[in-house]
């Protein structure tokens, strides 16, 4: 939703640069921060949460 109010503001502005990209940036870093910290609790609280880890990626699909 944040990057559609970005992409939303430039379509009015000239340039790329806008103010509004300071939210998804920031909701995006929180996100992936929150992610990490989360998966480092199971961890520690479940050995075989890692196996899974290994397994599953935390955020984004493996295509590879």
């Amino acid at each position: 939703m944040w990057y559609s109010i970005y992409l939303f503001c430039v379509s009015f502005s000239t340039s790329l640069l806008h103010y509004t990209l300071a939210g998804p940036i920031l909701l995006t870093l929180l996100f992936i921060g929150s992610t990490k910290f989360t998966e480092s609790i199971t961890k520690s609280k479940y050995p075989a949460y890692q196996a899974y880890q290994k397994s599953v990626p935390p955020i984004l699909p493996k295509f590879w």
